[in-house]
């Protein structure tokens, strides 16, 4: 069986010949050979078999790496007493022995692409950067994802909103949808540790938009189930937990996501015995980052309070939903808080999921 893998494969990687056709001209044959042919099923998995040993030059320097596709990133903590320009060193010595690695299979990295950065609050170095699309600064304040986000929809909403001669409300809330919710919404594991204040602008493009269609927030939550932008964040990576939870997803968010050991030593309260069972180790402690509060990990203490008939969901998509219901409840009550009711930003003690059962 292996023999005729094998054979499969080889016949599949022979020589191939192939016209250009422009125009309905057609050139002569080239010759098509050594190579991965693009487009094909069997292009993207032998590409990751060839490409997968890249990572040994790169872990053996003491870096790990993230690779999608041919985009391939390399990172390493180093203790804040270290300077900059050893961490320089270390980094310029990895991308040495990559370049070694990719001059020894036939694969070369584009020098345009190649950037090296230190990421830190207190001593960052190098300019911005794009990964998958979004655009991140060195001190991860997330200022210039968040401008290039509003400037983009700027123009999209205003050109949506000169239709609206032409459309109802449920219309251009389909349009709303498609073409602005969705550009902004991939940004959201990147952008949702940001500050308030840094994510404010974004939220006001959707509340330029209600009012500018007259619709209020529990208006668009009831009759359009469009939460607010925030709202909408704190649902979208709590789904990104619960999937973690469920053993789906990269397993790199394992690590970030642990089941807390049980205690059978420890008497339980009241509170704790009304908990769901999925309770998750929680990072917070006294000494933390706001930073940290305000991210997924702050989101742990919020996935650890939900009910229990919201966590005990076998898909991703019901446990949002019924995220959402739970934000529905609390805004029919008219409750002042209801667009609050799964942040982590808010003080622990008063958490509204203290007072929803």
């Amino acid at each position: 069986a292996h023999v005729g893998a094998l054979g499969f494969l080889a016949s599949w990687l022979q020589a191939r010949t192939a016209p250009v056709v422009v125009g309905g001209a057609t050139s002569g044959a080239m010759a098509l050979d050594h190579m991965v042919f693009q487009g094909t099923v069997w292009g993207p998995p032998l590409w990751n078999v060839f490409f997968e040993d890249a990572r040994v030059p790169i872990n053996a320097r003491g870096f790990n790496e993230i690779a999608y596709a041919d985009d391939l990133n390399e990172f390493r903590s180093f203790p804040l007493a270290v300077c900059n320009a050893d961490v320089m060193g270390h980094i310029a010595r990895c991308q040495e022995s990559l370049h070694t690695w990719g001059g020894a299979n036939g694969v070369e990295f584009d020098p345009g692409k190649e950037s090296c950065h230190v990421v830190s609050r207190s001593d960052p170095h190098g300019p911005d950067f794009r990964i998958l699309g979004v655009m991140y600064d060195t001190k991860l304040l997330m200022h210039s994802a968040v401008q290039e986000v509003v400037v983009e929809c700027a123009w999209k909403l205003t050109s949506l909103l000169r239709s609206r001669r032409y459309h109802d409300v449920p219309r251009l809330m389909l349009l709303y949808k498609a073409q602005l919710l969705s550009y902004i919404e991939y940004r959201t594991p990147a952008i949702y540790h940001a500050a308030c204040s840094v994510l404010a602008p974004v939220d006001g493009v959707q509340r330029r938009f209600l009012r500018e269609t007259c619709v209020s927030d529990e208006q668009a939550l009831f009759e359009f189930h469009l939460a607010p932008l925030s709202v909408r964040r704190d649902i979208a990576m709590l789904g990104l937990i619960h999937r973690t939870v469920l053993g789906r997803g990269p397993a790199q968010f394992r690590e970030l996501f642990k089941l807390a050991p049980l205690d059978g030593q420890t008497a339980r309260t009241r509170s704790q015995c009304s908990r769901h069972r999925f309770q998750l180790e929680d990072p917070r402690d006294k000494q933390h980052s706001h930073m940290l509060a305000r991210s997924a990990l702050g989101l742990v203490w919020v996935y650890n309070h939900l009910p229990p008939r919201v966590v005990e969901q076998a898909s991703v998509s019901q446990f949002q939903a019924e995220l959402q219901r739970v934000v529905k409840d609390r805004a029919a009550a008219r409750c002042a808080d209801w667009a609050q009711s799964l942040s982590p930003r808010v003080p622990l003690t008063s958490h509204p999921l203290l007072r929803y059962r």
